[in-house]
């Protein structure tokens, strides 16, 4: 036990400096008194950091949220600029579309022999439940689904 004590006491470095260093009594009194400890600093310290690393990911997600508010506005006011890519035009131009394939297909004739008149009615279904539900074709997946069983079935 006392080799301890004596290891210890070996390993302790003393440094004095090459200019002495005088303090006031009151600056040594005030050190002495002070509550706040190597803990409570760093505590201190930690809560510093976090609040300034807080206040600049505020920052930055502002910003971001600027340029994206930005960016989508100069889009909308280039789409409007732009007149090739008018709503009202494209809505005109996929009007002509549908009206060309209506013609297409109504100049067709789709009963061909040897086709059973379910196929042709399950099919004339589909068809008109996709044209009812325009924009939405999962809402035909019956229909699509018989239509299936029974061109397999023939």
């Amino acid at each position: 036990m006392g080799s301890s004590s004596s290891k210890l006491s070996s390993d302790t470095k003393v440094f004095t400096p090459a200019t002495p260093v005088d303090f006031s009594a009151s600056f040594l009194q005030q050190l002495d008194s002070s509550i706040e400890s190597d803990y409570t600093r760093a505590q201190n310290t930690e809560k510093y950091i976090q609040d300034k690393i807080g206040q600049k990911l505020q920052k930055l997600e502002e910003d971001a949220i600027k340029n994206l508010e930005k960016l989508s506005n100069d889009a909308l006011l280039k789409e409007d600029k732009e007149p090739g890519f008018s709503s009202s035009k494209l809505d005109e131009k996929l009007n002509e579309l549908t009206k060309k394939l209506e013609e297409i297909n109504s100049h067709r004739h789709f009963q061909t022999p040897g086709i059973d008149e379910q196929v042709v009615q399950n099919r004339s279904l589909v068809i008109s439940c996709l044209k009812k539900n325009r924009g939405r074709p999962l809402n035909c997946w019956d229909e699509v689904e018989n239509f299936k069983k029974i061109v397999s079935s023939t």
